[in-house]
This record gives C-alpha cells, sequence and structure tokens, in this order.
C-alpha cells in the first residue's frame, strides 16, 4: 500500500469508526489485529509483505483472543482518530478511555 492509498484508507476508516467504542481484541491470523468498533471489525496485518487494513462486519474473521497488552489496552476504549501522518505508509489510531 503506498502513501496515496493509505490516505483514502486513513479517512474511509475515520468516518465509520472515530467517536465508536472498541469492545473486543481479536488475533485473528499470525501477525494481525481485530477490532470490534461500533459493530463493526476493523483488521490490521502488520506483516511487512503484505501490510493491510480492512473493515468489515461484526465477528468477520474473528479468531482468538489477542495477546494480554493488546486486549487489555485497548478493550473499552474510544477511537478518538485516525490519521496519516505526512504521506508515510503509516496509520496512526488514537484512543482514549471511555
Amino acid at each position: 500500500m503506498d502513501g496515496v492509498y493509505i490516505s483514502a484508507v486513513a479517512c474511509r476508516l475515520s468516518e465509520e469508526l472515530t467517536g465508536r467504542t472498541c469492545s473486543r481484541v481479536t488475533r485473528p491470523f499470525p501477525g494481525g489485529l481485530g477490532l470490534s468498533i461500533g459493530g463493526r471489525m476493523l483488521l490490521l496485518d502488520a506483516r511487512p509483505p503484505s501490510p493491510a487494513a480492512w473493515l468489515g462486519d461484526a465477528g468477520a474473521d474473528d479468531g482468538g483472543p489477542a495477546p494480554q497488552p493488546w486486549s487489555d489496552g485497548l478493550a473499552g476504549t474510544r477511537l478518538e482518530e485516525v490519521r496519516q501522518e505526512g504521506l508515510d505508509r503509516i496509520l496512526v489510531f488514537e484512543f482514549s478511555r471511555v
């Protein structure tokens, strides 16, 4: 994914998810993270050969529980912002405790 594409992804995720609560964190596949946010499932893949972010219906590709630091740190938080820094290929997600 290049910087221009990431910009469109950040905009779409922001529109769909900002202000909603993360109710659950899962590990749908090795190197992946699933966040159940506002009735939707945000799937993130940080593996270098194929980084990806996609939005599905809640429960889609659910997987098992995420490692404790992720689940304890994110479950019950509100997504405040999704942004991209410049044209870097990095998405930044800011959460706050509700």
